[in-house]
Parts: C-alpha cells; sequence; structure tokens
C-alpha cells in the first residue's frame, strides 16, 4: 500500500537568525537552508550581507517529520567560521555552535537520518 507521506520531504523551518555582533535579524528565513552538518556545527545558505567571518549568530529552526505530529526544535548559539558567495542573493556560511543543547542537536540529526532510513526501507519493499 503506498502512503503519500513516503513521498513527503523533512520541512525545515527556521523561525529566527539573528546576528548578535550586528544585532540584527535576517529577514528573508525562508532563504535560509541548511547545506551540511558537521559535528557541532552546519553549513547555511543564508541572504547576502546578514554576518560576516566571526560574527555571533543565534539561530532557532524547527523540523516537521511526514507523518508524525511532534516538531523538532533546535536552537544553537554559534559563531561564523566561513563565508562563501554563492550568488548576488546567498552566502554559504559555515558555522560551529558555541552554545546549545546537546540533546537537541542529536534530536535533530536523528530526525534527518530516521526519515533516509525510512526513504532506504521504502526503496528496498519496492524492490522486493
Amino acid at each position: 500500500m503506498i502512503n503519500a507521506n513516503d513521498f513527503k520531504s523533512i520541512e525545515v523551518v527556521f523561525k529566527e537568525v539573528m546576528n548578535d555582533t550586528s544585532r540584527t535579524s535576517v529577514k528573508e528565513l525562508a532563504k535560509v537552508q541548511i547545506s551540511e552538518f558537521a559535528t557541532s556545527g552546519m553549513t547555511l545558505e543564508i541572504p547576502a550581507k546578514s554576518c560576516r567571518p566571526q560574527h555571533v549568530i543565534c539561530l532557532t529552526v524547527e523540523i516537521k517529520q511526514p507523518g508524525k505530529t511532534n516538531v523538532v526544535k533546535f536552537s544553537a548559539t554559534s559563531k561564523v567560521d566561513t563565508m562563501d558567495k554563492l550568488d548576488e542573493e546567498i552566502d554559504l556560511v559555515t558555522v560551529t555552535f558555541v552554545q546549545f543543547e546537546e540533546k537537541e542537536w542529536l534530536e535533530f540529526q536523528n530526525a534527518f537520518s530516521n526519515r533516509q532510513s525510512e526513504i532506504n526501507e521504502f526503496i528496498q519493499a519496492v524492490k522486493g
């Protein structure tokens, strides 16, 4: 039996991206995307000129998983390590978390890893 939730992606919603160094908030939160996870940080696509290397930014992000009612939340204070310009509107920023709840971070990462496992199981079931 095919379930529509088998084809839905995890929904990532940034609730806040605040540059504590410049005391400014990112207004276009819909443009903020996760590109990569690190052990205690991540790489983000973020609106251009939102931050610079060595700036401190606070992140609050939620993920909604297909077919599940709970929302996984993660907040962190982080330091910008590197910044590369992708295009006129987007910068690629690597951050290291300096203050965060490790349990929240693990739960956040596990949601993505669990979703990948579900996809792999679905593909195996279809192959038979």
